[in-house]
């Protein structure tokens, strides 16, 4: 797993192996969050700014996760709660509401 940050694809042509080739990129959430911040301070995007403190809501809660000492298994219980749910709702509303305002 990777979370496909450019500056990999210079480290040299390990990653470019035959053992890397199925390997998943995902977006770091701090470097997504970046760029909602940027969006909202620049472009004056309100839907940015929300989706921000949402993710900013995320990375709460794991300080606190943190602060906890919580074991992996107690850390996924909490990942996995309804308050969590409930976060994960709002943003995907976010997203879908956003992406019809685009279409249309």
């Amino acid at each position: 797993m990777s979370d496909g940050y450019n500056a990999y694809v210079f480290i040299g042509d390990e990653l470019k192996l035959a053992q890397f080739t199925d390997t998943v990129r995902q977006v770091c959430m701090s470097y997504a969050n970046n760029k909602f911040v940027k969006a909202a301070d620049q472009g004056g995007e309100p839907t940015a700014g929300r989706v921000s403190n949402l993710l900013k809501n995320f990375f709460s809660r794991e300080h606190v996760y943190d602060e906890a000492g919580l074991t992996p298994e107690k850390r996924l219980r909490e990942r996995q709660s309804l308050e969590t749910k409930e976060l994960l709702i709002v943003l995907r509303s976010l997203w879908i509401v956003n992406c019809q305002r685009i279409q249309n």
